[in-house]
């Protein structure tokens, strides 16, 4: 067989001390298609075996020759590496079992043990394994992505906030990238890259690239064919080269919004790098949502400037300004006014207004003095404040005004006439329709991103809810494999005594000790069952009104106390504890689904901040009503909230956890689903030190 097509079989690493069992497992996993990368006797051999290949799953027996057993071998693997551990061995107790549940392995299997068996535990522990390890990359890629959108959402310029979402994508451990990229934008008006930000350059490559045409090398490329371009090395299709370049390849990625292309983003990678198609998805994730931040910031920046143009506009220009006498003629002109009519000063001056700057014209514009408010002024004494009317110019062109014409009396209190400020509000209704045009287009894409953090909140719920199959997942292999090992015990003890019963060589006492075994092994499995049972009745029932936010009545306590159970993964690995108060025929006719992501939110929320890890601590789920609501308290002892955050703990995109991943929008998604789909409320009530509590009030009965 080719080396590729030995690389692309699952690798597993056998680690057992008896070495014909290992050949015999050996030849089972080779006859199933796998590939063995070793078979070793001691801890030790396995520990140096894992450094030279890590396996896709290890079958680890726990009495091994060495130092340190098989489930102290297990424990070192799980600290440094995440490999899926099966366990395969002779007998069991209770002090091993205790010590086997610490490693969390995928399976168990007692020896003897039967082949098909073992085939369905193997393919059981990489389907999970390969579950575990998507569904991680996918948090991964949402936290990234949630990370972006926040810093969008930060009072930078585009530039910096481009400049912020490259070192935050360069710096991904995860990622297999060069410290060292760029973002490039179109330049207006020309089929031209133009190099915007940048990490790494040399001043020779800031140079040659500084602005890149539409074909010309990788990036040019992309942008010409709207597609990704990836380089392994370099080839052919590098157009800018010098002596002396570090070897190296590249992946390209064009920024396009609504079928318009906005610039490129450029990556380098290290020369042979082999390309994967979940990274390419990714960078192209991260384009997309990048092009989102660079469209409504360029829109936000582009109505900026248009404002302060329109203020540098009016303050350059001034305003108009002339005087009347108390019978309508011109007494005096600014520079401004004459500059906007055309008229000099000369030929203003003694002339009735009227006549020549705000006479009647034709059409719509025209202004009749017994319709003026100008001239109103001179007979009541008031202020008017006109826009929409026009004056006219020199040339017997009209340009669009607004003014204000205030009376003027002298110290007795006689009027004497008025004064006109006016604009010339041409520009302005020009920037307005303008304005109007950004303001539209701002719309749209705030409605683009609204949406894309509706995705990424449905997002986050499949994710917790993957996260819970894969914990519950987890959460049943104990009890079943303990039913397993007891049911195989019992299969064997049968087969003893059926055989001595048939040699006629059965005793009383062999007889008793196999009702005894018998009895104990049915317990465990009863016992087992029934737990394994209960899990999967509150993991259907939770996730099931998850996905399918169905209205329907629902005991509350019990509801409740199911959710706790499909969150026990997480709430075990942790020293807190849930105490859930409410009484037992309390129920609720609301959307059972909306309301287990409440309390999921919450609980995981209060793992997360409310307490250091490794601390106890403690949730009081308490519930109470009135004739038509119920008010739920949920409250921990924890680290409590400071005062400064307690007014945006229910913002969008809000953490003080942001370098573990966190994206800001559990407590979110709480305040939305408690107002909009259950009619009800929400508060926090936090002092620093003391704990945290949420408040929710909401209707027994949806209306």
């Amino acid at each position: 067989m080719s080396v590729k097509g030995l690389m692309g079989k699952k690798s597993i690493l056998v680690v057992d001390d008896e070495v014909v069992v290992s050949l015999e497992i050996k030849k089972l996993l080779q006859g199933w298609g796998y590939r063995v990368t070793g078979t070793v006797g001691s801890g030790e051999d396995a520990l140096a075996r894992i450094e030279e290949e890590i396996p896709d799953l290890i079958l680890m027996d726990i009495n091994l020759r060495g130092d340190i057993d098989g489930i102290e071998t297990s424990q070192r693997v799980k600290n440094k590496y995440k490999i899926p551990i099966i366990y395969i061995t002779a007998y069991i107790d209770y002090h091993i079992l205790k010590r086997v549940e610490k490693t969390n392995p995928y399976g168990y299997i007692l020896k003897p043990f039967n082949e098909s068996e073992l085939y369905a535990v193997i393919k059981i522990a990489l389907y999970n394994s390969k579950t575990e390890k998507e569904l991680e990359h996918q948090y991964l890629i949402q936290s990234v992505l949630n990370t972006i959108l926040g810093i969008s959402l930060e009072p930078l310029t585009l530039t910096e906030q481009m400049d912020k979402i490259l070192d935050t994508i360069i710096e991904l451990p995860w990622l297999k990238l060069e410290s060292k990229g760029s973002i490039f934008l179109v330049a207006e008006g020309e089929e031209a890259l133009d190099l915007k930000v940048q990490r790494g350059f040399s001043a020779e490559l800031l140079e040659a690239c500084n602005k890149v045409p539409f074909g010309k090398c990788l990036c040019g490329k992309a942008a010409a064919n709207r597609k990704v371009v990836f380089s392994d090395c370099i080839d052919g299709r590098h157009d800018i080269r010098f002596d002396k370049m570090t070897p190296h390849g590249h992946f390209c990625i064009p920024i396009i919004l609504a079928g318009k292309l906005l610039g490129v983003i450029n990556f380098y990678l290290k020369h042979g790098h082999k390309k994967s198609e979940m990274e390419e998805d990714f960078l192209v994730a991260v384009s997309n949502t990048l092009a989102g931040v660079i469209a409504r910031r360029s829109a936000e920046e582009a109505l900026e400037k248009l404002k302060r143009q329109q203020e540098l506009i009016l303050n350059s220009a001034g305003e108009g300004i002339f005087g009347l006498d108390r019978n309508g003629f011109i007494s005096f002109v600014n520079p401004a006014a004459q500059k906007m009519t055309g008229y000099s000063a000369e030929e203003l001056l003694g002339v009735m207004q009227h006549d020549v700057i705000h006479h009647p014209g034709t059409g719509n514009i025209a202004c009749y003095i017994d319709k003026c408010s100008i001239y109103k002024t001179f007979f009541d004494g008031k202020v008017y404040r006109v826009d929409g009317e026009a004056f006219w110019r020199k040339d017997g062109t009209s340009f669009p005004v607004e003014y204000v014409s205030t009376p003027i009396f002298d110290e007795k209190g006689p009027l004497l006439g008025a004064v006109v400020v006016f604009n010339d509000t041409s520009l302005r209704k020009q920037a307005e329709e303008k304005q109007a045009q950004l303001l539209d287009e701002l719309k749209r894409t705030n409605e683009n991103l609204r949406f894309s953090q509706e995705k990424i909140i449905q997002s986050e719920k499949l994710a917790a809810l993957g996260q819970l199959v894969s914990g519950v997942a987890h959460e049943i292999n104990t009890p079943i494999g303990n039913s397993v090992m007891s049911a195989s015990h019992l299969v064997d003890r049968t087969k003893e005594i059926t055989e001595l019963f048939s040699q006629n060589k059965l005793s009383k006492s062999k007889l008793a000790s196999y009702f005894s075994s018998a009895t104990e092994d049915s317990d465990i499995i009863l016992k087992n069952l029934i737990r394994s049972s209960s899990m999967i009745k509150s993991f259907k029932m939770v996730s099931g009104d998850q996905t399918s936010q169905q209205r329907r009545r629902f005991k509350l306590r019990e509801y409740i106390e199911d959710i706790i159970m499909s969150l026990r993964p997480a709430i075990k690995k942790t020293s807190i504890g849930v105490r859930v108060h409410c009484a037992e025929y309390l129920e609720l006719d609301s959307y059972p689904g909306a309301f287990a992501q409440i309390i999921t939110n919450l609980v995981m929320n209060s793992i997360t901040h409310a307490f250091d890890t490794h601390s106890n601590g403690m949730i009081d789920i308490d519930a109470a009503e009135d004739p038509k609501n119920i008010a739920l308290t949920f409250r921990d002892n924890g680290k409590g909230i400071p005062s400064g955050n307690l007014s945006k703990i229910f913002d969008p995109f809000f953490t003080t956890n942001r370098k573990d991943g966190n994206s800001g929008l559990g407590l979110n998604i709480v305040f939305n689903i408690v107002q909009k789909t259950l009619k009800g409320d929400v508060r926090c009530e936090s002092r620093e030190g003391e704990g945290t509590s949420f408040i929710i009030t909401i209707p027994k009965e949806l209306p």
